[in-house]
């Protein structure tokens, strides 16, 4: 009788091998590279027009968005938090977290350059306190997306009520700063409340 080559012993003869965390990293550096590469060809500003460069940035005001990291990094581990545990539900142990991983940097990086449209920048200036922004520089928009890796990665690695406890950190740290975090900021953008941003204004003019 010949042999079916097809399986063995019941299970399949060609196996997709188990995608390892290693290589999910670089097809995720992969994918932010060229989310870059599109930001680019769209036309955006590969770092500060100040002629600066530089890791952080901690003010409030035209290099906001422009740098490396600045405060709204922290709004982007947390899309690594959130991202996790979406993923993980949707998932229900059909994924491994290599695989997750890839996904959510490729919603991550489409998010990057649908942020950078002049639609999304334009919603911004008009409904948040945004008036000044005219979208991220590319070396920032990396930023972002590393920031997303991080917060994915530490999710995945840490107890949930560890990264419970991050979240509303980040959250409840960027409201006490800057008057701004990852809630404020969907809520604005989607339906925005005239209080919130008059709220949000006057935190800009007591730093002034």
């Amino acid at each position: 009788m010949p042999h079916d080559s097809s399986t063995t012993l019941g299970r399949p003869a060609f196996a997709i091998p188990r995608l390892s965390l290693p290589a999910a990293l670089l097809i995720s550096l992969g994918l932010i590279a060229l989310a870059a590469g599109v930001e680019h060809a769209m036309g955006r500003l590969l770092f500060c027009t100040c002629g600066t460069f530089k890791l952080w940035y901690g003010g409030r005001g035209s290099q906001m968005s422009q740098q490396l990291t600045d405060w709204y990094s922290y709004s982007h581990v947390v899309h690594g938090i959130v991202f996790y545990w979406l993923l993980s539900i949707v998932a229900q142990g059909r994924l491994s977290v290599a695989a997750r991983l890839v996904i959510a940097t490729g919603l991550e990086a489409s998010w990057e350059i649908f942020e950078n449209t002049s639609f999304i920048i334009n919603r911004y200036r008009a409904q948040t306190i945004s008036h000044g922004y005219f979208g991220d520089s590319i070396v920032n928009s990396v930023g972002d997306m590393l920031s997303m890796l991080v917060g994915f990665l530490l999710a995945s690695r840490l107890p949930a009520w560890v990264t419970v406890f991050l979240l509303i950190a980040a959250e409840v740290l960027l409201l006490a700063l800057i008057r701004d975090n990852l809630t404020l900021n969907v809520i604005m953008l989607i339906h925005p409340v005239e209080w919130i941003k008059a709220w949000q204004m006057g935190g800009f003019a007591d730093a002034s």
